[in-house]
């Protein structure tokens, strides 16, 4: 059995997926498999994939159809049968070593998790021929011993990339991606797994490389319904989860209270008015009602934001758009 299953959620990915599938078939560390799972792509993905399969078996290709990447995710989760998880997206890259390092260091420090940090870059990049090359055993190693108190020592949080992190699965005690949601699927998923895990062996060197600005995300695609109701529902999970019936009244909760909120303030409220006057009129009112259920479900507390945020959310509550926009430059 190999040691860890790598999981490559898959969708229309065909434009930069060789360049992913590369450098994951590159790494240093051998003992993985690569569950690939195809959610209903309708472009060439599926054959790309079976070119890598033909060449190398530990990719394994599994087809379901269309349900999201949080339902790909957890499809891959079910079916991986290895002691630690890790994640990478289609358009992403590894640095050669990205694996090898996440595996010692879990292995060295007894860990439930392992992480690094990630390369931004432009869509267009390409690898370096010549990685620099490391001694997983000379990084300098930060063991956190309370995973989601380390996340809130900023009152930004920290970093919610699940691609970052390997993750031993029995840890994990059933954490899995929340249905529905994308964008923000990430964040969800990152605070349910601190709130579990109990120590993370972490490295600051980049075994990452994150493609920014990609033309394909969901992000790139502005603000649609689909968007605002996962940030909805994003909202809503994590507010069951970490706020409902809690005392509020410590600094961590204090802080995942402040973090709900602004999560809504970025996703619903300032995206929307950063937009087109022409094009946003129903967004607008879909946005509005979004914010104002959260609002009256106590979800969204303007209280709990700086005072430009709060009087920008005011300020949109009670529809004055133009005033909001105003106060939000």
């Amino acid at each position: 059995m190999p040691k860890i299953s790598l999981i490559l959620p898959l969708y229309n990915g065909g434009k930069y997926l060789r360049p992913c599938l590369d450098s994951v078939a590159a790494q240093s560390f051998k003992d993985f498999e690569c569950l690939c799972v195809n959610d209903g792509s309708t472009d060439d993905t599926e054959k790309i994939i079976k070119e890598y399969i033909e060449k190398d078996k530990r990719f394994l290709l599994f087809n379901k159809p269309n349900g999201g990447v949080s339902e790909a995710r957890n499809f891959g989760i079910e079916a991986a049968s290895t002691p630690y998880l890790a994640f990478i997206d289609q358009d992403d890259m590894f640095h050669p070593q990205a694996l090898e390092v996440l595996y010692f260091l879990v292995a060295a420090y007894k860990t439930d998790a392992s992480a690094f940090t990630f390369n931004r870059i432009p869509p267009g990049f390409a690898p370096p021929e010549k990685a620099p090359i490391y001694d997983p055993s000379k990084l300098k190693v930060k063991i956190i011993r309370d995973p989601l108190e380390d996340f809130f020592k900023t009152r930004q949080g920290g970093r919610v990339e699940i691609w970052t992190r390997l993750y031993k699965k029995s840890a994990l005690a059933g954490v899995r991606f929340p249905k529905g949601v994308q964008p923000a699927e990430d964040t969800v998923f990152t605070l349910k797994a601190l709130e579990v895990l109990k120590s993370i062996a972490f490295v600051k060197e980049q075994f990452i490389y994150y493609r920014t600005n990609n033309e394909a995300s969901v992000m790139a695609k502005g603000v649609t319904e689909k968007y605002l109701k996962s940030s909805f529902t994003a909202a809503v999970e994590l507010w069951n989860r970490f706020l409902h019936d809690k005392d509020k009244k410590t600094r961590l909760y204090r802080r995942i209270d402040a973090y709900v909120s602004t999560l809504v303030f970025k996703t619903i409220i300032s995206r929307i008015l950063k937009r087109e006057k022409s094009k946003q009129k129903e967004m607008l009112a879909l946005a509005h009602a979004l914010a104002l259920e959260l609002h009256r479900k106590n979800v969204f507390r303007p209280a709990a934001l700086s005072l430009r945020r709060r009087l920008v959310s005011i300020l949109f509550l009670g529809k004055h758009f133009k005033f909001a926009r105003f106060a939000q430059m």
